[in-house]
């Protein structure tokens, strides 16, 4: 994830692509905690397109990973990369409900 921060857009594009083409072959009855799992890999690096992209095919932003809300996994991306994007995503998606 690190070395790809110089090219984001680009980069960020091709996995919202590849997260799109693996759903396809995800069970419906799977689809819902397989989404949640992907956000929360997502929250953590930072992957701002992806967490978009997850949320809205109906990934659960108050879902918790061993007791974490997302605010707080969001946090790595900004020690590690000074990355606010998703914090700012999370927090305007939860204002605005």
């Amino acid at each position: 994830t690190v070395r790809f921060r110089k090219h984001m857009g680009l980069y960020e594009e091709k996995q919202v692509a590849i997260l799109a083409k693996l759903f396809t072959y995800v069970h419906t009855d799977e689809k819902q905690q397989i989404l949640n799992d992907a956000l929360v890999s997502a929250v953590w690096f930072g992957e701002y397109e992806c967490v978009k992209y997850l949320v809205q095919e109906g990934a659960d932003l108050k879902y918790q990973s061993s007791g974490r809300s997302m605010l707080e996994l969001a946090q790595n991306a900004i020690d590690r990369f000074s990355d606010y994007r998703v914090e700012r995503f999370i927090l305007d998606f939860i204002q605005n409900q």
